[in-house]
């Protein structure tokens, strides 16, 4: 993705057309994972709130009754 148009045509069989669609699909393959990972980031952010939030949340809430 990151590599020259020109290095990328030094390797046989590959030319302008073909460098510019290898970077293209490189890109949208970063541009996925990051998404993913992302998402991914978001996920465990949203279990750890709820479970703050959760049963854990209730329990802590719970054990500050007196006489518990």
């Amino acid at each position: 993705m990151m590599s020259d148009i020109e290095v990328l045509c030094e390797v046989p069989g590959v030319g302008d057309k073909m460098a510019e669609k290898m970077q293209r699909s490189a890109a949208r393959v970063v541009a996925d994972e990051e998404e993913e990972l992302r998402n991914e980031a978001a996920a465990r952010k949203q279990q750890a709130e709820a479970s703050e939030l959760g049963l854990e949340g209730e329990r802590a809430l719970f054990m500050q009754v007196r006489g518990i």
